[in-house]
């Protein structure tokens, strides 16, 4: 088991920087850093927090969050592998799937299997991020793509590659921060 941190630039309040050795001294192994969401943002602490993390020993991987209704998941993709080009992400690339915005799980079932096999063609890893509602409800299922599930406080029964298990304060980062349990990194 790893100990692992999601963090986007809400973890910069006024600009604030993570002391990512006290991150590291805290017990922290791995981090996913949130590169884009949708189709007009990019993390501005991206680059860096996957710098600094990486220096400091930790394995980092990034994420998207995903707005369906935005865009195509080709689209997503494709701006999500432009933001990370050049970065070392063995944790590869995450679906954050968080919001359906009206679409029909059919489609969410494409969206997530799309996800996979677009990011999956550039031979980086890619799991997705699902609470156990949408997991229950997607049609088709996720199949064999590797689940990081949003469980906080709730121990997943299903097998996993990795669960949110909590947020709270960590040393190094100013304000809360999530907090995952990794089973494979």
């Amino acid at each position: 088991m790893t100990n692992m941190l999601d963090i986007s630039a809400w973890q910069h309040p006024y600009g604030a920087a993570i002391d990512w050795q006290k991150v590291k001294a805290a017990g922290i192994d791995a981090v996913m850093v949130k590169a884009t969401e949708g189709i007009d943002y990019v993390n501005p602490y991206l680059r860096g927090d996957v710098a600094d993390a990486r220096a400091a020993g930790l394995t980092v991987g990034a994420y998207h969050y995903s707005h369906p209704a935005a865009s195509t998941v080709e689209y997503q993709v494709e701006y999500a592998l432009k933001a990370i080009e050049g970065l070392l992400l063995p944790l590869g690339l995450a679906d954050d799937l968080e919001v359906t915005e009206g679409q029909s799980w059919v489609l969410m079932g494409h969206w997530v299997r799309g996800f996979h096999q677009y990011v999956g063609a550039t031979g980086r890893f890619s799991p997705v991020y699902l609470n156990r509602y949408f997991l229950a409800n997607i049609s088709g299922g996720i199949g064999d793509i590797r689940l990081w599930l949003a469980s906080p406080g709730v121990h997943p029964t299903r097998e996993v590659w990795a669960w949110q298990s909590g947020s709270g304060p960590i040393d190094g980062i100013v304000g809360e921060v999530d907090y995952d349990t990794c089973y494979s990194v």
